[in-house]
C-alpha cells in the first residue's frame, strides 16, 4: 500500500442506532463509526461489538468507491457504560468529538 503523505484522505463519522425495543417505542442503543482515511473505527459503549460483521457488509461498497487501499478495521474492547444506563448516545458522540479533535 503506497499512500502519498500529502494526499488528503476523506474523514467522516456517523452515529448508528441498533434498532427499537420490543414495544417499538424507544430506540435501543447508539454506536459510532469514525474513519480517518487509513482506518475505520467502530465504537460501542457497551463493548459488545455484535454488529461488526453486519457493519462491514453495509459500509464496504461505500468505502470501495472512496478508497483505493485497504482500511484497518478497529473496535473497542473496553466497556464505558453500564448495561442498565441509557447514556450510549452521549458516549457515541463523545467518541466522535474526541477522534475529530485528534
Amino acid at each position: 500500500m503506497n499512500i502519498a503523505k500529502n494526499k488528503k484522505l476523506p474523514i467522516f463519522s456517523f452515529i448508528i442506532n441498533t434498532g427499537y425495543d420490543s414495544d417499538k417505542k424507544y430506540l435501543k442503543h447508539w454506536e459510532a463509526v469514525y474513519c480517518d482515511g487509513l482506518s475505520i473505527c467502530h465504537y460501542d459503549p457497551l463493548a459488545l461489538n455484535q454488529r461488526i460483521t453486519e457493519l462491514k457488509k453495509i459500509v464496504a461498497p461505500y468505502l470501495a468507491s472512496m478508497f483505493t487501499h485497504y482500511l484497518k478495521f478497529k473496535y473497542n474492547m473496553v466497556k464505558n457504560q453500564h448495561s442498565k444506563w441509557s447514556h450510549c448516545g452521549y458516549y457515541a458522540l463523545r467518541f466522535i468529538l474526541l477522534m475529530l479533535s485528534g
